[in-house]
């Protein structure tokens, strides 16, 4: 059994073989899931259930594929870490963030460090902060959009702006 173990967690590493391809024991067995989700952060969604909310396990599949957390149950995407982790491989892991995440004023002034786009999930409260808009704009022009209007005549932020339209290719 050794011998098998050895050789199934070799094959998942290299790619030979899907997480959903073996028995449910390797399903269960975390060593072989770590293998799975490191080599493809998707693979996340056919480990058990119990691996599934294994913090380790989900962080290792969300460094590999950030849009693996999209598998992740509830309590796992409201983790901070864990979030921050999946969305700086993945903006698409920013819709799967659990919404009390976003009214926290430092996890979503680190989101939109990574992905200026996630100014769109702050709530309206945090829309209006300066420093969360100034983060995102400087991150990625398009948060201009999901500022409020007063702040979009604000100097600092319309430079900030105006350095995306400078790189701009012409």
């Amino acid at each position: 059994l050794d011998a098998t173990w050895a050789a199934v967690i070799r094959d998942v590493e290299d790619g030979w073989v899907e997480l959903r391809a073996l028995p449910d024991a390797f399903k269960r067995d975390r060593e072989v899931v770590l293998a799975a989700v490191r080599a493809s952060g998707n693979a996340l969604e056919d480990a058990c259930e119990d691996l599934r909310r294994d913090r380790g396990v989900v962080l290792a599949a969300v460094s590999s594929n950030g849009s693996a957390l999209r598998f992740a149950p509830e309590e796992i995407r409201r983790d901070p870490e864990v979030v921050l982790a999946a969305i700086s491989g993945s903006a698409l892991a920013l819709r799967c963030a659990a919404a009390e995440l976003w009214r926290n004023r430092d996890f979503t002034l680190a989101a939109v460090q990574v992905h200026g786009s996630a100014l769109m999930y702050a709530p309206d409260g945090l829309k209006r902060d300066r420093e969360v808009v100034l983060a995102a704009v400087r991150n990625d022009l398009s948060a201009m959009e999901h500022a409020p209007q007063a702040l979009r005549h604000d100097p600092e932020i319309i430079r900030a702006a105006s350095v995306h339209l400078a790189q701009a290719p012409r």
